[in-house]
């Protein structure tokens, strides 16, 4: 078993080291990390329930993702609230010509971001009553944006959460 966790490790630093040819950070590559586990836990939690073996999953990604195991609970605990959310809001979505607004330091360029708002037939601006969500890099931030949203009952969520929301746009 050790020979297998060395390569496993060998391999880690073999894509990390890729990773950064490419013009990546180590704290963007751990901000990608995170929203993959994000995703992951939005999914686990599609059925309104987390399994034993869903959580165990997620931990395991976690483990090879080299993330520290407490992030997990994390990820779960913001699926559950935008899942809570979905429920209660009617099952929310983006539809075209929705206004959407983005803070923090996001694991994506924020003109790629833009230019996928575009095609999916969304808008970029500031913070307004008009507009549907916020895209935080962490949604529970206290940032002047996150709080000016949340005191218009805007949802501020992940990044994860948003491409399932726009993957959804019909």
């Amino acid at each position: 078993m050790g020979h297998l966790c060395d390569r496993a490790a060998h391999e880690e630093e073999a894509l990390i080291g890729v990773a950064i040819e490419l013009g990546l950070h180590r704290d963007q590559i751990a901000a990608v990390h995170a929203t993959f586990l994000d995703a992951m836990a939005i999914a686990a939690w599609e059925d309104g329930v987390v399994t034993e073996s869903e959580f165990a999953d997620l931990s395991s990604v976690a483990s090879m993702l080299g993330l520290p195991g407490g992030l997990v609970r994390i990820a779960l605990e913001r699926a559950e609230k935008l899942a809570g959310r979905s429920a209660t809001d009617g099952d929310f979505r983006l539809e075209m010509g929705d206004q959407v607004v983005f803070t923090g330091e996001l694991s994506v360029p924020r003109g790629q971001l833009e230019d996928l708002v575009q095609q999916a037939g969304l808008k970029c601006g500031g913070i307004t009553k008009k507009t549907k969500v916020v895209v935080a890099a962490d949604p529970d931030s206290q940032s002047g944006k996150a709080a000016k949203a949340r005191s218009y009952g805007i949802p501020v969520i992940t990044e994860a959460a948003f491409a399932r929301l726009i993957g959804s746009m019909h």
